[in-house]
């Protein structure tokens, strides 16, 4: 596991421990090696710690007791010890999701010997560079990036870097290297068919088509929001393989109180208890996260909240439908999704009255219906759109400054509002019906409205970019998701994604980084993802031109390396080729439009 996780913000060495570990048979051994783990970080020596419990730092098998310890910690003012315990939870989650190094248990491990990916490492060296820092925002010329394996292992100017023998040099010829790009908001396990015990193949075709398609267009890592846990484990080992490649994987299961999050978790969800007990199946799978079914009870609501909270487990939702406003950017809720909801929660009016428009736009009363035909009351329109008139831009700032500091993030997915509110005929390469999964459907064509729904989506897509800016402004986390495969590409929808972004007011760099550096931050894993830097995961894209002059410079596309592996233009033209052919058995059979 990536030592950086323990020793960032390190001072100096404490005194080398002693361990005092009982017996491997006695009972309390885990909780043990789990102090012993973190006092050898204390101490600078985690190798030892390591060595002595048999222990990884970052071991699954040991978060609970991590978690107790990191709670005492901080009860008792030991912050250091605190902060320790909090990276090793950090790590086993970026060693989950990310997929960085194998979990083995003490009887697994090998002591001292080189892992298979390290063994057949081959040097690598990215030549005439220029590197994208989206971190500060800025450029560095003529750059040599030293790739080893599936790392970073050198970053620096031509004239400084010395290379190795026998390192295989790739000359970019001024291209801009930008990290790896991620897609913060899929569901790429919707198909019922991958779940059947005979559906091996159409698993190997949904990655094919999931995994060529990314890769091809840079998008190296995704965040799926919602599937079968099982599917989604087979589809991340697919994607680790050179047969069906595919970008890293993030995942949660199906969505609570919409289905059993995983397989024996309670279903209906009813209680605090059913809450409790659904997070805790969730965490003994792959699965590092919990979402919520937008239609969950308010309470239950808020009791996921304070399970993910004290679990240290991180919970996303949608803008549920009957919460007070700052449930909004409470402790435990990690990221909003989409921008749904925002304006009625927003509005100088209280939930109820949206909750009774709502209620009279889906079902009126007789009484309502007579006073339509007599033309003594008019038919409401939609909520949203009396809300933003009556916007309290006031609470805005407020509640969006308050999820600034409570590491509340947002995927704003413009890219699916835009089809949505039908604002227009944008992002044509991002919906190319030759591989889209799904075909346009009549109600949401551009081309297929009047010129007053015309008029009004013009007006929603400018408060919806509103929302973007001011959310940006607060200093909340943005994140780029595009919820795929509502109709778009893989790759080219997170292009659009960002141009949409840009829009909106977001700076290029500020567009770029929502799917760079702060999807790392939502990772808590800025020291292994992110940025174009030594100790680095290498996943990176070589653009033709500049990012920073107008994010849609990320459709250039010239280079992708994932997990360590070039593809090149001819390696992302097979890739396409290859996804186009496994998209035709995974397409719904559905005419044209």
């Amino acid at each position: 596991m990536s030592r950086a996780f323990v020793n960032e913000d390190a001072g100096p060495p404490e005194r080398r421990p002693t361990f005092d570990l009982p017996p491997r048979t006695d009972p309390g051994f885990d909780a043990a090696a789990a102090r012993a783990l973190l006092e050898g970080a204390r101490a600078g020596d985690t190798a030892a710690a390591e060595d002595a419990t048999g222990y990884r730092w970052g071991e699954a098998a040991l978060h609970d007791l991590v978690a107790r310890i990191a709670d005492d910690a901080d009860a008792g003012g030991d912050e250091r010890l605190a902060q320790l315990a909090r990276r090793f939870l950090r790590a086993l989650v970026l060693t989950l999701c990310v997929g960085l190094s194998p979990l083995v248990g003490r009887a697994q491990r090998t002591q001292g010997a080189p892992t298979t990916a390290q063994a057949a490492a081959t040097t690598i060296a990215l030549t005439h560079a220029i590197v994208v820092d989206v971190e500060r925002g800025t450029l560095q010329r003529d750059q040599v990036v030293v790739l080893r394996g599936d790392r970073i292992v050198q970053v620096g100017a031509a004239r400084a870097v010395r290379l190795p023998a026998g390192t295989r040099t790739v000359d970019v010829a001024g291209g801009y290297v930008i990290p790896g790009l991620w897609d913060f908001h899929v569901h790429m396990a919707l198909d019922s068919a991958l779940r059947t015990p005979a559906a091996a193949t159409r698993r190997a075709q949904a990655m094919q088509y999931w995994g060529g398609l990314s890769l091809a267009h840079g998008v190296t890592g995704v965040r799926d929001l919602a599937g079968d846990v099982p599917v989604l484990a087979q589809l991340d080992s697919l994607a680790r393989t050179t047969t069906t490649p595919g970008p890293r994987m993030v995942y949660t299961g199906e969505k609570l109180g919409q289905a059993p999050v995983v397989a024996g978790a309670p279903f209906p969800v009813r209680t605090r208890d059913d809450v409790r007990a659904s997070l805790t199946k969730l965490r003994g799978t792959r699965a590092t996260f919990l979402k919520l079914a937008p239609m969950l009870d308010s309470t239950l609501v808020r009791s996921a909240y304070e399970a993910c909270a004290a679990a240290r487990v991180p919970c996303v939702s949608h803008v549920p439908h009957d919460v007070p406003r700052a449930a909004l950017a409470q402790r435990g809720l990690a990221s909003i999704e989409h921008l749904l909801l925002f304006p009625e929660y927003l509005s100088h009016q209280p939930r109820a009255h949206w909750k009774a428009i709502a209620e009279e736009r889906a079902q009126p009363t007789w009484w309502q219906r007579v006073g339509y035909r007599l033309g003594l009351r008019e038919p409401p329109e939609a909520e949203t759109r009396l809300a933003q008139a009556d916007f309290d831009e006031g609470a805005a700032r407020a509640l969006f400054a308050q999820m600034a500091a409570n590491g509340v993030a947002v995927t704003p997915t413009l890219f699916l509002h835009d089809i949505m509110k039908r604002a227009g005929a944008r992002n044509g390469p991002a919906r190319d019906t030759l591989l889209m999964l799904e075909w346009p459907t009549d109600g949401l064509r551009a081309d297929r409205r009047t010129p007053a729904q015309r008029a009004a989506h013009q007006q929603d897509w400018a408060f919806l970019q509103r929302l973007v800016r001011l959310q940006r402004d607060a200093g909340v986390l943005l994140l780029a998701g595009t919820d795929l495969p509502l109709q778009g590409v893989p790759g080219l929808a997170l292009h659009a994604e960002l141009a949409l972004l840009q829009d909106a007011g977001l700076t290029p760099v500020e567009a770029l980084r929502t799917a760079t550096l702060n999807p790392a931050r939502w990772l808590q894993a800025t020291d292994t993802l992110g940025t174009v830097q030594a100790g680095r995961v290498a996943d990176l894209v070589v653009l033709r031109n500049d990012p920073l002059a107008d994010v849609r410079n990320v459709a250039s596309v010239a280079l992708v390396v994932a997990r360590g592996r070039l593809y090149d233009a001819a390696a992302r033209a097979a890739l396409v080729r290859d996804a186009r052919a496994a998209r035709e058995p995974l397409r719904p059979r559905a005419p044209l439009p």
